[in-house]
């Protein structure tokens, strides 16, 4: 046993609402803080709000930011000298570059750590669940990103995102409760809000009053909108109507204290509303389930069946109560209505051909016709030919003949 063992790497999981900080080898993080900088005397500034929101970073703002933030992490959290310890950074490959590299300015020029290592954050999840093959689904704060996992290797072509996560639902809290949200005050008066909330009030409600609602209810809730939305345009008509669907009953209402200020309502519309943004699709056909197949369909054929059945969810958001029954839920249901998640009949097979037998059960070599007049040489046992000038030999799978004579047969197949 040597004498000296080398220090244990420091973790760091640089999230859009909450940093994850950690040595490696250790059951859990050491502290879970949200990624803001905290100045004493002002209002919490967050980290990454200028690389999500605007089009253009300022490096040197970006640098300075990141020095104070890791002080914190390092000096108060950690305890440990950063000249010491190696560091793996878990990160989004999306991340832009200009991110990237300040953080490994701060940390090897600032902190003078020994070696840095920039780990894909959907791989390192995958690692979690022990599987080499599969499909992660990361839902965090302002962005949802789906990405392939094949064999160990993220298959960056196959990629989608989009951005339907935590911010979109606090968009949609802010809408509901300043349209007809409630403050009682303390001589127990109700007065309508017509500020909005601080991102911290909103983000609180998020998290304790919302919650994911069952398949069903949801399809009777789109139902209602829908009514109600054509019956708006009847009586822009000057026509009289009425709206057909119910609606669900509501789950119940909700109190939160506000401090001394008084108590908020929180309708129970609202609790079950504000996450149905993640499903309902948007004018380009666009939500969470809608990323997972379109992920899928990217990829191999072959690989398609372990995606499909291994399927890992990340993120924040995703921890929202009944998310991953919903999905599921989603998932089965566009598999079986939307015509371009169907699976095509009329479509060529993996290798090219109607009805060859797989790869494995062909001959390497194909056997030729006798010799003394011109023949086909034999493809299989479908008994599509091609027509060659000797008798032996044959004509390689992929050859532009074999192609064009599969279309030909496609289409005789169609027309039957």
């Amino acid at each position: 046993m040597p004498l000296h063992q080398p220090l244990t790497a420091v973790v760091l999981d640089i999230g859009q609402a909450y940093t994850k900080v950690g040595i490696a080898g250790e059951p859990a993080p050491r502290a879970i803080v949200p990624t803001v900088l905290k100045i004493h005397g002002h209002q919490d500034e967050p980290l990454l709000a200028d690389i999500f929101e605007t089009p253009k970073i300022d490096k040197k703002l970006l640098i300075r930011k990141l020095k104070t933030f890791f002080e914190y992490l390092y000096f108060k959290f950690l305890q440990v000298n950063p000249k010491n310890r190696r560091v793996i950074v878990c990160e989004s490959f999306a991340n832009p570059t200009v991110f990237r590299e300040s953080i490994a300015e701060v940390l090897l020029i600032h902190f003078s750590a020994p070696s840095i290592l920039f780990a894909p954050h959907h791989l390192l999840t995958s690692y979690t669940v022990a599987a080499d093959t599969a499909l992660v689904l990361d839902s965090s704060e302002y962005e949802s990103v789906a990405l392939p996992i094949i064999e160990g290797t993220p298959i960056l072509w196959a990629w989608r995102s989009a951005p339907l996560a935590g911010r979109a639902i606090h968009r949609q809290i802010q809408t509901f409760i300043r349209a007809g949200g409630l403050m009682q005050t303390q001589d127990g008066n109700p007065v309508k809000i017509t500020e909005d909330l601080p991102h911290s009030v909103i983000q609180d409600i998020r998290v304790k009053s919302c919650f994911v609602t069952e398949h069903g209810r949801a399809r009777e809730i789109q139902a209602h909108k829908l009514a109600q939305w054509e019956a708006a345009l009847k009586r822009e008509k000057g026509v009289e109507a009425q709206i057909s669907a119910r609606r669900p009953t509501p789950p119940p209402d909700m109190v939160y204290p506000m401090g001394g200020q008084g108590r908020l309502m929180i309708p129970g519309l609202v609790r079950e509303e504000a996450a149905e943004i993640l499903f309902e699709q948007d004018n380009d056909r666009l939500s969470l389930p809608t990323l997972v197949l379109d992920s899928i369909l990217k990829c191999p054929v072959d690989s398609r069946k372990a995606l499909a059945s291994n399927l890992v969810l990340s993120g924040g958001t995703s921890m929202l109560p009944g998310f991953s029954h919903r999905l599921l839920s989603e998932l089965e249901d566009l598999v079986a209505i939307e015509e371009r998640y169907k699976p095509n009949k009329h479509r060529l097979p993996d290798w090219c051909v109607l009805d060859l037998q797989p790869p494995e059960f062909q001959p390497e070599k194909p056997a030729a016709m006798k010799s003394g007049r011109k023949s086909l040489p034999y493809l299989g046992s479908s008994g599509l030919r091609t027509s060659s000038r000797s008798s032996v030999g044959s004509v390689p799978r992929n050859s532009a003949a074999v192609s064009a004579l599969a279309a030909l047969r496609l289409a005789q197949a169609a027309k039957k």
